[in-house]
């Protein structure tokens, strides 16, 4: 079994404190999915403490349950073996070395409610930390006495010494020991080397010394760690053995031999082998001339990722870099989703093997038809995938491209000669009705409009969509944007609006996109809430007064540390209402506009509203998703306010909808027992307050600056208010009169 030292971070090979590798071993699914440690008891043993003890500590650190069963230990969840040798560290460090000379030779010693530690070696007592959880559990249930069987070890005292040493006499009970006892390894280089040289006879270390190689630490157990040793000596001679390993480590298949290599330069970290693809290039190239090297390396990534499950968030990326450097061909990607074992990274690359798989039939489609195909122009769908693409290409990915203003940024973009990419959820119902003018194929056969299905709750599902359609510009509309709602879902919302933009910023680094793709936040006027100033512009704190609000703030944030951290190109859009007769009929002025067209056909009903004093700066969602477009055409990323300027209440609002209709509102009573009514017939109430429709924090005025934008966009609003409802209420008359049920 292999060994590591006793701690892993002394270099020495032939320390004598060694303990077994930590092996690990994912079992079950779903919510009873555990990690079992296959040989704790063995590393207990090694480590003289109880197995118990090693468990809680596990539970402790990764905040989780741990299971004993006989002999057999296992954590809640799925954990590499590495995290888990990272814990053990620091329980070593903490629970069995030596606060002075640092050696593991210690014992606990118990007395009231402290524990020391007393050494073997020097005769130091630690004192151990008792605000440590695991301390307090130590303390309720001590070490075991000692068992009679010679050959146990027990928990309350050193391990059992060589009999060479039982066999010294103490002169004391706790100091001057016999002279020649060595209670201590000494790990200087000279010591170490003396010991080389003791194992290995004069003639080998002889042989060692003249090939200047005699500091080498080789871990003849494991390939990874040996080629480890050489990698970090250098890569000429990592080379170098790469050609002798598979017959050193009786390596049985010939891949074997890369995908050590690809672990070894690994490391057992995602980060590490993301740089090494990045900066190892021809490294990789030598790697995968081995025989079977290309599907070695790809096999080699797969176990970095047992072992560090965050590769998942790179792994688009390397496939395409090691694609696109021609490292590994296509078809070895085919062969290696066909064999491979990992579920998660099958998953997530499949749209790329399916983009492959279609490549290739593309390939000797062109082969056949070379000439053809040259004068038709056609695109090869190669190019939508690859980093090279011409940079003339525009393809948008719009999240919420089924609301108002997805719908809206569609027609412009592709007007403008888009290729525009939707995410829309699954639903059992039709929900496409703001955009079905858009897809109906029989009037554009070869339709620039796509969809996808896939939730911002999703990060796989959002990494594989940006993979597959390599945006240039990706818009995130999608939310739950009913302030109201916001205090009912109040953690969806959180979710949505504000993990969600994370997702998508995340998806985009993964799939190493960040310095190609331009994005666009959805950000809100509802920041502002509690106002600080009248305007309100981009340098106005911020006063959120909704789930809503503080959900969209995280997301104002997170994308501006992007952008700070990672030089992304992202803008934060703060729009201020902005209307349409698209607008979802559970907003106040869609609600109000849709009574007033039911007036107008002869129904005799009763708005009820909440806080009509309320203030808003209403613009049209037709002229806002422009600056939306605009802010991503220029040089640098910023952040804007899209605003008329202008403010009206909702008390407004409604007047000017009804006398679209000839009818004169008038006001009377005050408080929850206001009412709206007919000033030609008093007697005729069309308005009434319901305190339902209050919010339990309300935002009283909100009213945008819009001079940045018309400066250096060279935006500015196009429709007036009064123009706004006019029409609102004659498409929803229209919508009445025709039964539309999509609005």
């Amino acid at each position: 079994m292999a060994q590591v030292n006793i701690p892993r971070s002394v270099p020495d090979q032939f320390y004598r404190y060694k303990m077994a590798v930590l092996q690990a071993k994912v079992e079950g699914k779903g919510n009873g999915i555990k990690t079992v440690i296959v040989n704790l008891p063995t590393i207990a043993k090694d480590l003289d403490r109880a197995p118990e003890y090693i468990t809680k500590y596990f539970e402790i650190e990764l905040n989780t349950q741990t299971n004993i069963e006989g002999e057999k230990y296992s954590v809640n969840g799925s954990h590499p073996a590495e995290s888990l040798s990272k814990i053990l560290d620091n329980f070593i460090n903490k629970f069995i070395l030596c606060s002075s000379c640092k050696n593991p030779e210690t014992r606990m010693l118990i007395k009231g409610k402290a524990i020391d530690l007393k050494c073997a070696a020097c005769g130091i007592r630690t004192p151990l930390d008792m605000k440590s959880k695991l301390s307090s559990y130590i303390l309720k249930n001590p070490p075991k006495s000692a068992s009679s069987s010679k050959d146990k070890t027990t928990h309350d005292e050193a391990p059992t010494q060589p009999s060479s040493k039982e066999m010294r006499k103490k002169k004391s009970k706790d100091e001057e020991e016999d002279g020649d006892v060595v209670w201590f390894t000494d790990t200087s280089e000279k010591s170490v080397e003396e010991r080389k040289k003791s194992a290995m006879g004069g003639q080998t270390a002889a042989v060692l010394a003249m090939m200047s190689i005699e500091d080498e630490e080789v871990d003849e157990l494991d390939p990874v760690e040996f080629l480890k040793a050489k990698l970090a000596k250098s890569e000429d001679l990592f080379l170098l053995e790469l050609k002798n390993v598979k017959d050193k480590f009786a390596l049985s298949r010939s891949y074997e031999v890369s995908k050590v290599a690809t672990e070894a330069l690994a490391g057992g970290s995602a980060a590490t082998i993301v740089a090494a693809v990045k900066n190892r290039k021809a490294l990789f190239e030598k790697i995968a001339k081995v025989k079977d090297g290309q599907y070695g390396i790809l096999m080699g990534l797969e176990q970095v990722y047992a072992k560090d499950e965050t590769l998942i968030k790179s792994i688009l990326g390397l496939f395409k870099s090691l694609y696109d450097d021609d490292i590994v061909s296509e078809e070895t990607f085919i062969k290696w989703a066909g064999k491979s074992k990992s579920k998660d990274l099958k998953k997530i690359s499949k749209p790329f093997i399916e983009w492959l798989e279609t490549a290739e039939e593309e390939e000797e489609d062109e082969e056949e038809e070379e000439d053809e195909q040259e004068e038709e122009g056609e695109e090869d769908e190669e190019d939508r995938m690859i980093d090279e693409a011409d940079s003339t290409r525009k393809v948008a990915l719009i999240t919420g491209i089924t609301g108002q203003d997805g719908s809206y940024l569609s027609e412009l973009l592709l007007e403008k000669g888009y290729e525009v990419h939707g995410i829309i959820r699954r639903s059992s119902s039709f929900n496409t009705g703001r955009i079905e003018h858009l897809l109906d194929l029989k009037s554009t056969p070869n339709s620039s409009l796509h969809l996808h299905y896939g939730d911002l709750t999703d990060s796989t599902n959002l990494v594989a969509i940006i993979a597959k359609v390599n945006p240039t510009e990706i818009y995130n509309l999608g939310a739950q944007s009913h302030v109201k709602v916001s205090f009912e879902c109040s953690e969806y919302t959180a979710d949505v609006d504000g993990v969600g933009c994370l997702r998508i910023l995340d998806a985009i680094r993964s799939c190493g996109l960040e310095k190609r793709v331009k994005f666009y936040q959805a950000s809100t006027s509802e920041l502002y809430g509690k106002v600080q100033e009248v305007p309100q512009s981009e340098k106005t704190p911020f006063y959120p007064r909704s789930p809503y609000a503080v959900s969209k703030q995280f997301a104002f944030w997170i994308c501006k540390n992007y952008r700070e951290a990672y030089n992304m190109y992202v803008c934060n859009g703060i729009l201020f209402n902005h209307e349409s007769p698209r607008r979802g009929p559970t907003f106040v002025t869609r609600k109000i506009t849709r009574f007033v067209a039911r007036i107008k056909l002869g129904h005799q009903e009763t708005l009820y509203l909440g806080n009509i004093n309320a203030k808003r700066d209403w613009g049209h969602a037709r002229d806002y998703v422009e600056a939306m477009w605009l802010m991503l055409q220029q040089k640098v990323p910023e952040d804007f306010v899209i605003a008329t300027g202008e403010t009206y209440s909702v008390r407004d609002f409604t007047e000017r909808a009804f006398k679209e209709i000839g009818i004169n509102i008038k006001w009377r009573g005050e408080g929850i027992n206001e009412e709206g009514y007919d000033s030609a017939n008093p007697t005729k109430v069309y308005v009434k307050i319901d305190e339902k429709y209050f919010r339990p924090t309300e935002v009283d005025l909100l009213l945008g600056d819009p001079s940045k934008a018309k400066r250096e966009l060279g935006w500015k609003p196009k429709t007036p208010i009064d123009e706004l409802v006019r029409e609102m209420v004659a498409k929803d008359i229209e919508y009445l009169q025709t039964g539309d049920k999509h609005n």
